[in-house]
C-alpha cells in the first residue's frame, strides 16, 4: 500500500493526538508517564536544609538510619560504627574495593536485612568512616547521615528521583 504524505501526516497527527490523551488521562489520575505499570513505592525524601543533600529513612537489620542518596556513589556504604553497635559478621565474599583517591576499602560486613520502604536487600556492604563528612554537614547546621544511598542499590532497584514529588521512586523490574 502507497501512502501519500498528506495520509502520513494525518495517520502522525492522530497517532499523537491519542498519546497526549492517555497522558493526560494518566495525569489526572496522579500517575506520571514514565510509572506506568511500574510504580511499586515512593519513597518520602527531605532536603537538608542547609545543605541540599537529599535523605531518607531506612532500615538496617532493624534499625532506623537516616541515609543521603547519592547518585554518584557506585555503592552503598554505612557509617562503621554501626558494625560494632549491630555485631555484625564479616563479609562473605569480600572484594577489594577503591575510593576515590585511590585508597582501598578494607572494611565490609554482611547485612542481612537493609530495607528502604517496603524493599530489601541482604548481602555484604561497604562501611566507612563517616565522621569527616558529618562533621560538614553539622557544621552546616543539618543532622548527621549514617549511610549513602549509591547507584548499585539505585540500580537494583530500577529507582527514580522524583524532584517534583520529593520522593524516590521505586519501580518493579
Amino acid at each position: 500500500m502507497i501512502m501519500n504524505t498528506r495520509s502520513f501526516y494525518k495517520l502522525c497527527l492522530l497517532a499523537c493526538l491519542a498519546f497526549l490523551a492517555t497522558v493526560l488521562t494518566l495525569q489526572r489520575c496522579g500517575v506520571g508517564l514514565w510509572e506506568v505499570g511500574s510504580v511499586s513505592e515512593r519513597i518520602p525524601l527531605t532536603v537538608m536544609k542547609e545543605t541540599g543533600f537529599l535523605t531518607l529513612e531506612a532500615h538496617i537489620e532493624g534499625r532506623a538510619i537516616r541515609m543521603a542518596v547519592d547518585t554518584a556513589a557506585n555503592l552503598t556504604s554505612f557509617d562503621i560504627g554501626l558494625i560494632e553497635e549491630l555485631q555484625l559478621p564479616p563479609a562473605e565474599n569480600p572484594v577489594t574495593i577503591f575510593r576515590h583517591d585511590g585508597a582501598d576499602v578494607p572494611v565490609q560486613a554482611h547485612v542481612k536485612s537493609f530495607k528502604v520502604g517496603n524493599f530489601s536487600y541482604h548481602g555484604d556492604f561497604c562501611f566507612v568512616d563517616l565522621s569527616r563528612p558529618n562533621m560538614g554537614i553539622e557544621c552546616a547546621g543539618d543532622t548527621p547521615i549514617e549511610g549513602l544511598l549509591g547507584a548499585d542499590i539505585l540500580a537494583k532497584w530500577n529507582a527514580v528521583i522524583d524532584y517534583k514529588d520529593l520522593s524516590l521512586v521505586i519501580r518493579k523490574r
